[in-house]
């Protein structure tokens, strides 16, 4: 989640800000099979939840279900790059 957060500050920086819905989406993708319930009743809020309420969640997620938090960085990291810099990917 923290490679993440570090990747949308980092494009917001450049110039190129990431909305946080779709933060949320590149997320939700690099999660692991057994965060897919807490995806599922978070993708149906109206609004795109920040960072720290996203955190949050998934720390509680975390919490209750005894695992461990893991996300693909690579995935989101990749998703965003491909779709923030289009031009680096002929």
């Amino acid at each position: 989640m923290q490679k993440a957060k570090a990747l949308f500050d980092e494009l917001v920086a450049a110039g190129r800000p990431v909305s946080l819905e779709n933060l949320n989406l590149y997320v939700f993708r690099g999660l692991r099979g057994e965060f897919k319930d807490l995806v599922t009743s978070l993708v149906i809020k109206a609004e795109p939840l920040s960072y720290a309420d996203f955190h949050s969640h998934l720390l509680t997620h975390e919490f209750l279900h005894k695992t461990s938090l893991s996300f693909t960085g690579s995935v989101v990291v990749n998703t965003l790059i491909c779709l923030c810099f289009p031009f680096l990917h002929p």
